[in-house]
């Protein structure tokens, strides 16, 4: 919910539907790391990527579905002990865990 921290897991899985964003398209049931809440996927973890440069390209971030935009808004930047997150870092992680647990806080 925004405005507080709120608790995500983070699981493979594949693309419950095709979704293109900062450049990637994610074809339906092609692997993808999927955001959870307490009950429900919630969204899918983007790698950050504009075409110009910016520090933030290559970190990753949870980019909520359509449903969810009112309880967390559309994009979120991950981070890990005060430090932004890579895609690729977080994309190796899942040859060694099933899940990840995240908490972040959601701004309103």
């Amino acid at each position: 919910m925004k405005g507080r921290i709120n608790q995500f897991i983070f699981k493979m899985g594949n693309a419950p539907f095709t979704i293109t964003e900062m450049s990637k398209t994610f074809i339906k049931n092609e692997p993808c790391i999927l955001v959870y809440d307490n009950s429900n996927c919630v969204g899918m973890i983007f790698e950050h990527y504009e075409s110009r440069k910016v520090a933030a390209n290559g970190q990753a971030e949870i980019r909520f579905f359509d449903a969810f935009h009112n309880e967390y808004g559309k994009w979120h930047r991950i981070f890990i002990n005060g430090q932004r997150l890579s895609y690729y870092s977080l994309w190796n992680k899942f040859n060694f865990l099933q899940v990840i647990e995240y908490s972040g806080l959601i701004k309103g």
